[in-house]
């Protein structure tokens, strides 16, 4: 049982912890970003917020997913997972254009919306097409992604995959 002294000390430390430097990141922002997953997932466990965006609007989850430390627990208290940094890439444009599939599939499982598109008018499909990450794009087309959607210079992930000369792609987006 918490006493209200305990409590309230610990609801002190998390509020200081969320506080962002000068840069406009928090200490679970600067954990992600240095690949610490020790540091972000003890920041987890003493209930930082992590729906707080740092510089370019990126989550610390998006900086997790860069630097592939991203976890199920990350994932979880994230809040919205189709934040869109400022140039609109999501979690799962980050983690499809990784190609970490355990990553896209969690963030699926957790129902983050699959065509949401960047500034570029790119899906995460067509990031993994771009990006030749064959199994990415199979996990994206089998939950559902639309592979009929044009970017901004009138492309589809088909499209995508014929100019890179990606006949496996090619195969996967026939589906």
């Amino acid at each position: 049982r918490c006493d209200a002294s305990l409590l309230s000390q610990f609801q002190s430390i998390t509020s200081t912890l969320d506080r962002r430097d000068k840069d406009g990141r928090t200490a679970l922002w600067h954990a992600a970003d240095r690949a610490n997953s020790a540091g972000v997932s003890a920041l987890i466990d003493m209930g930082v917020n992590a729906t707080i965006s740092g510089p370019g609007g990126e989550t610390a989850l998006m900086r997790a997913i860069a630097r592939n430390i991203a976890t199920q627990s990350l994932i979880t208290i994230s809040g919205n997972l189709d934040h869109q940094s400022e140039t609109g890439n999501t979690a799962l444009i980050i983690a499809a254009a990784s190609g970490d599939g355990k990553t896209v599939a969690a963030l699926l499982a957790a129902r983050a919306s699959l065509d949401i598109r960047n500034a570029q008018g790119n899906s995460a499909l067509m990031v993994a097409v771009r990006e030749g990450h064959v199994a990415t794009a199979q996990t994206l087309v089998s939950a559902g992604a639309n592979a009929s959607l044009r970017n901004k210079k009138r492309e589809t992930a088909h499209d995508i995959a014929v100019a890179a000369g990606r006949r496996e792609l090619e195969s996967v987006l026939r589906q």
